[in-house]
């Protein structure tokens, strides 16, 4: 049986929770010319690449959850986790209420999945699921009434999952990463009444 629990916002926290795996293998990207804003269903519409590479979130400076605290004040975020036996095997990280945090908007009643991560080997388990709904009522628990995703065009499985979670696509951001010139900022919403 899976059970999610709600962990202590700490560094030794966010250290053991930064050992799962966040790398993927980018093979495809999603087909943006065409696509509508608001899109719950992606089906067909990804397009191979020639050259696959791996990507890393942890890898990318300044991203990886120890070295969070000191780019945000973390007080107000949550922490699930998933564990097996004594292996964490999955978890998510929900920002709130914290200034700084872009994604927020400067609203009190929106949270972003900020991090949400499965274990390669327990990936299409259910797990990530498990984890979107209890960030879900944990948003709720605080009043919030939308939950903001950030992905990017060339993680297609994260833009299927969103979009089959029942959020909606809500902008493309074609100039959101300078240094990653290769990539598409994407924007999920979840409306949580």
């Amino acid at each position: 049986m899976i059970e999610i629990v709600e962990e202590e916002i700490s560094f030794e926290n966010l250290k053991l929770y930064e050992n799962i795996p966040a790398s993927y293998l980018v093979q495809s990207r999603i087909v943006l010319d065409g696509l509508d804003l608001g899109k719950k269903g992606l089906t067909d519409l990804k397009e191979s690449l020639e050259e696959p590479w791996i990507k890393d979130y942890d890898l990318i400076d300044g991203q990886g959850p120890s070295r969070w605290a000191s780019q945000f004040d973390l007080s107000n975020w949550g922490l699930l986790t998933v564990s097996d036996k004594d292996r964490l095997i999955g978890g998510a990280v929900i920002a709130f209420q914290s200034e700084g945090v872009l994604m927020l908007e400067g609203r009190g009643d929106m949270v972003t999945i900020f991090d949400i991560r499965v274990h390669p080997l327990n990936r299409r388990t259910g797990i990530g699921r498990l984890l979107f709904a209890e960030a879900g009522r944990w948003a709720k628990s605080r009043g919030c009434i939308t939950m903001k995703i950030e992905t990017q065009d060339v993680n297609v499985n994260a833009c299927r999952f969103y979009a089959a979670m029942g959020c909606e696509l809500g902008a493309i951001n074609r100039e959101a990463y300078t240094s990653l010139p290769k990539e598409i900022q994407l924007l999920w919403y979840k409306k949580l009444l």
